[in-house]
Parts: structure tokens; sequence; C-alpha cells
């Protein structure tokens, strides 16, 4: 039995690594049309989650969209975010993480979710 994915969360998880499509591509050895169609759809192909989750350095169950009973929790994306701020990027592509942090606050979160974050600095 396979697990579904949604796209907007490989999307998430690969920009929250401060990777582009290309580079997960690259790395994954998936072409971009494939990474580009699966963040768009999502996949239940276990064998592309598997290589994904392989790629981008965290477990499969983080992508699936049901944890032990435990649903998509945004608040765990965003610290993904605020944690990549905090990793060694260039200076573009730290801008680029800040910016959609605010995106993410601004567009995803429900309103009322609690989250911290001490990286207001533009």
């Amino acid at each position: 039995m396979n697990k579904r994915v949604e796209g907007n969360k490989i999307k998430l998880a690969r920009a929250a690594r401060g990777m582009t499509q290309q580079e997960l591509s690259n790395a994954s050895g998936l072409s971009r049309p494939t990474i580009s169609k699966i963040e768009k759809e999502g996949t239940d192909n276990s064998e592309y989650i598997e290589i994904i989750a392989d790629t981008l350095k965290i477990n499969p169950s983080e992508l699936e969209g049901d944890n032990k009973g435990e649903k998509f929790s945004p608040a765990k994306l965003m610290a993904l975010l605020e944690k990549a701020v905090d990793a060694d990027l260039s200076k573009h592509d730290r801008q680029l993480t800040l910016e959609m942090l605010d995106w993410f606050k601004s567009e995803v979160l429900e309103e009322g979710e609690e989250v911290g974050s001490g990286h207001n600095d533009h």
C-alpha cells in the first residue's frame, strides 16, 4: 500500500533545503519535469517518495499526509524554513528563504496558528 504525498509538502521541503527543482533533479536523478509534476500533483509512487526524501535528507514519513494519526502540520514546515535561514546559505538564498517565510506566514498558515520566528531581518 502506497502513501500519498501532497506536492506542496515536497516543494516546501525542497525550498527549505535551499534547492531549486533543477538542483533536486540533479541530486536525485529524477528529471526536472518529473519533480515539477510531483510538486504540482503530488505522488503515491513510493520509489519517488524514497528518492526525494533521501535526497532532501528527511524521513519519508515527514512527507506523508498521515503520520500515526498526526495530520500535516504547517508549523513543522515553518520550523524547517526557519532552520534553513540559519543554515550556511548564500546571501541570495538566505534572502529568498526569508521571503518564502514571509509568504508562508501570510498565505499558508491558518489564522491563529502559533509560530515563532526571530527572523524579521531583511
